[in-house]
């Protein structure tokens, strides 16, 4: 998979992206031989183009609830919060316990300040499936090359087309089946795990909760 930082570099899919994903998913493999598993697969990668809400609010409370009108996302998926001002906890990847129309609580985040100003709210497996779709542009010899980002790093991977393929895959087919549970791939607060959503723990040890 991409590394974390290659991940919480990556703005949300957008469409262009969407369509190499889309044409590289219908030419692969895993597609081709368990077509059934991945039913619409072109509405479910399209459902993810730009995921991104402006947001004017961050409670200084526990939990952090956020504004970003309109936002569109729902309780148990899994966004990135950035560049919140003055209550700069909110800022990392969270899991959404609450919504209503404006609004999103974050699970296990606690205010740590007034807010000030500025600040996105992205969805978390559109930012992994971008930084997948760069990986995929990248792959000649099985070496993946992603260049740049927020902190003009360089990261290099040796990664294979149907590895990434299958990663896209499962990243999209596992977050929305409502199984019980969200892949938290990576992320500010840098873990790589499952969330239990009747628990809100990544170490409940009940049925829904299914470590990576």
């Amino acid at each position: 998979m991409p590394t974390t930082q290659q991940i919480e570099n990556a703005d949300t899919l957008t469409a262009p992206q969407a369509l190499r994903l889309i044409a590289a998913v219908r030419a692969s493999d895993r597609y081709r031989d368990y077509v059934a598993a991945y039913p619409d697969v072109e509405a479910t990668i399209k459902a993810k183009i730009n995921r991104k809400k402006t947001i004017t609010g961050a409670t200084n409370a526990n939990p952090i609830v956020i504004t970003a009108t309109g936002h569109g996302f729902a309780a148990d998926e899994v966004v990135t919060v950035q560049s919140v001002g003055g209550n700069t906890a909110a800022n990392g990847s969270w899991l959404v316990s609450a919504v209503t129309t404006d609004t999103l609580t974050l699970l296990g985040a606690i205010g740590n300040a007034s807010y000030t100003s500025g600040g996105q709210v992205l969805d978390l497996a559109s930012q992994h499936l971008a930084a997948i779709v760069e990986a995929l542009d990248e792959v000649g010899d099985g070496t993946v090359a992603v260049k740049g980002g927020r902190q003009g790093a360089d990261y290099s991977q040796v990664r294979d087309r149907e590895a990434l393929i299958a990663e896209a895959l499962d990243l999209l087919y596992s977050i929305d089946s409502g199984e019980g549970y969200a892949v938290v791939a990576v992320g500010q607060r840098g873990y790589a795990d499952r969330i239990c959503h009747e628990h809100g723990t990544t170490s409940c040890g009940c049925p829904r909760y299914v470590t990576c």
